[in-house]
C-alpha cells in the first residue's frame, strides 16, 4: 500500500480542465471534498482515489484532478518477478 501512494505522490497531476484520459480505465483521482451517495452528499476534505473513468459518461463532478500513473519497472534483469 505504501508503495501504490508512493507511486500516485510521483505521478503527474493533470486537472479535468485541461484534459481528460485518452481511455476507458480506472484512474487516480482528486476529488472534492464531498461524495455523492443516492441522494445525500458527504462532507469532507479532498481526497485522492481510484474512478473509473468511460469517454461517454466523464468524470463525475467531484473530479478536480487526474493522474496517469506507469507501472513500475524494476531496474533489475531477468526472470526474478516471474
Amino acid at each position: 500500500m505504501a508503495a501504490l501512494l508512493y507511486n500516485i505522490n510521483m505521478a503527474k497531476w493533470i486537472p479535468v480542465d485541461e484534459g481528460l484520459p485518452e481511455e476507458d480505465g480506472f484512474y487516480p483521482v482528486t476529488r472534492l471534498g464531498f461524495m455523492r451517495r443516492s441522494k445525500r452528499l458527504i462532507l469532507g476534505k479532498p481526497m485522492v482515489m481510484i474512478d473509473y473513468y468511460h469517454k461517454s459518461t466523464g468524470f463525475d463532478e467531484c473530479v478536480m484532478a487526474w493522474a496517469e500513473v506507469k507501472p513500475y519497472q524494476p531496474t533489475l534483469g531477468g526472470d526474478q518477478y516471474l
